[in-house]
């Protein structure tokens, strides 16, 4: 909405001059009007590459709602490396619920 001021994307670059590590990233749905699955998808893109699937996972409206994965060791990710959190309804149609996801990405200096 335009309200918000923002995208409200689990979208990110690594800056240039840093190097990342992800710690954790998490995903959940609320107040789907049927029953449904989905599945989520964290995407990293190193420099240069194309996106590459790191993780999958699925969440179902009926049953689960939340989902975490938290990292043994931090993943590393270089500098100006893309991080891209993707939703997609495997059954059913349009559910009307509010899907989020987010991670936890600690930068320090190179």
């Amino acid at each position: 909405n335009n309200g918000n001021n923002q995208t409200l994307m689990a979208l990110y670059t690594v800056p240039n001059g840093k190097t990342g590590y992800m710690d954790q990233f998490e995903a959940s749905i609320a107040g789907a009007k049927k029953t449904a699955e989905y599945q989520i998808d964290l995407y990293i893109r190193p420099f240069g590459q194309v996106f590459q699937l790191d993780h999958r996972t699925s969440l179902q409206d009926g049953g689960t709602s939340q989902w975490q994965h938290l990292f043994e060791m931090p993943e590393k990710l270089e500098a100006k490396t893309d991080i891209a959190i993707k939703a997609t309804i495997l059954t059913g149609s349009v559910t009307g619920a509010n899907i989020s996801a987010g991670f936890d990405l600690i930068l320090v200096d190179d």
